[in-house]
């Protein structure tokens, strides 16, 4: 989980929920929740402030797994699959 990756998924999230080419580090912030300086100390120190962005991707109806791991949801759906075969027999 690199910061600079799960942070320019989000600001890709933004820019469409926000029809914008480019989103600042103050609108990441305000999207977050956080201070642009809380945003300032979780990228020196490489950190992700994971609550946050789990508030986020809930209202931007955005799969954390993406955000944080790089997983697409078909990879989810298909490792669901594996743990629980019975989830098809509906």
């Amino acid at each position: 989980m690199n910061h600079d990756n799960v942070m320019e998924k989000l600001k890709l999230v933004l820019s469409l929920s926000l029809s914008k080419k480019i989103v600042s580090n103050i609108e990441l912030a305000d999207a977050l929740g956080i201070t642009r300086q809380h945003l300032c100390v979780v990228k020196n120190r490489n950190k992700v402030p994971v609550r946050d962005i789990s508030y986020f991707c809930a209202l931007h109806n955005v799969c954390i797994n993406w955000v944080l791991f790089d997983q697409s949801v078909e990879m989810i759906e298909q490792n669901m699959k594996i743990i629980n075969p019975l989830a098809d027999r509906r």
